[in-house]
């Protein structure tokens, strides 16, 4: 499998809410960074993330606007938009009905058909 069809793979997941398939994309011990926010580990860690955020953010909209790749590399940017209802709380905060609208680049790094590293920017 390419890098670019396991990024594909992996932010069609995520546009789903499907926790497993995006879960399924990480190696065991990957580090995803959430620059100037926070690292998760493996595939545990992103489900936590991501079922939290959509917890929070019932509605959350993604789409990945383009991708580029290079080798074991893809560079996606992306659009994600959503409503901040709950009912879960997110990051110690509670829901408050504000809508968000945000735009970002990972830059996911691929080994064995698994993502081993993401460096996200929003």
């Amino acid at each position: 499998m390419s890098t670019s069809d396991v990024a594909k793979r992996y932010f069609g997941a995520l546009a789903a809410h499907d926790l497993n398939g995006a879960a399924a994309c990480w190696a065991p011990d990957g580090v995803d960074r959430l620059v100037g926010q926070t690292e998760l580990i493996g595939p545990a860690g992103v489900r936590e993330y991501f079922a939290a955020l959509f917890d929070a953010f019932p509605d959350f909209s993604l789409e990945v606007v383009e991708m580029t790749t290079y080798r074991n590399r893809t560079a996606v940017r992306w659009r994600a938009n959503g409503t901040f209802a709950g009912p879960g709380s997110f990051q110690g905060f509670e829901p408050n009905g504000a809508r968000i609208e945000l735009e970002g680049c990972d830059v996911v790094t691929v080994a064995d058909d698994l993502i081993s590293h993401n460096d996200a920017y929003i």
